[in-house]
């Protein structure tokens, strides 16, 4: 990991949230798999939260057109406050960062 993007936590330092990480192989790709369902008490729900899939797939049901797009073009960033910094923590074999 990039030092200037992230910062090894020490062993001795209380972590009160850690998401843990595995790395996973499909197709000679490695994919990074995380379940961070423990971040969302932390966080406002979204104004605008991302669809439900049934509802997403009833509309196209009905759709005349559609525009396919690959979903390696795409990603979602999202900047955080401060005081929420240190919750996205993960561990790894080689430690645990924030």
């Amino acid at each position: 990991m990039d030092p200037g993007v992230s910062r090894k936590v020490g062993e001795d330092e209380k972590v009160e949230v850690t998401t843990p990480l595995s790395v996973t192989w499909k197709n000679a790709k490695s994919i990074i798999v995380g379940d961070s369902r423990s971040l969302s008490t932390y966080f406002i729900p979204d104004r605008y939260p991302i669809p439900r899939v049934h509802g997403k797939l009833t509309q196209l049901s009905q759709a005349k057109f559609m525009k396919a797009k690959d979903s390696n073009e795409c990603f979602h960033q999202s900047s955080l406050t401060e005081n929420v910094k240190k919750l996205p923590r993960i561990i790894i074999h080689c430690g645990r960062y924030e």
